[in-house]
């Protein structure tokens, strides 16, 4: 077990103390995770089997794949709708939340955006 000598606001301070939190030379400390099961559960087995899907839908769209990203900026330009996707930054995205949303075939115009 690690011995406190000093105060840990140091460029160098590293270590891990009771095997609670690990501080990282100054950057960062993370702490212990206990309920580390890496075992998925079926909710997350279902939400990465729809992902996978629709990574294979938008690998699929090939030439419209410029449709989402002109979508993405015209909603960008109304100020309601830019505050709801701020966060983001591609056509892709866009795609995969309209999907994870919706699902495959759950708006008009599928696969392309519902204009």
């Amino acid at each position: 077990m690690a011995k406190i000598v000093a105060p840990l606001f140091s460029l160098v301070a590293s270590g891990t103390i009771a095997d609670l939190i690990t501080y990282v030379c100054g950057h960062y400390a993370k702490k212990k995770n206990w309920n580390s099961d890496p075992t998925p559960s079926d909710k997350q087995k279902e939400n990465q089997t729809k992902w996978a899907e629709g990574c294979i839908v938008w690998q699929e769209l090939e030439k419209d794949k410029d449709e989402w990203k002109d979508f993405l900026k015209v909603l960008k330009t109304d100020r309601e709708c830019a505050v709801k996707i701020a966060y983001l930054g591609n056509g892709f995205q866009l795609f995969m939340k309209f999907y994870m949303d919706e699902g495959p075939d759950g708006w008009p115009n599928y696969p392309l955006p519902p204009i």
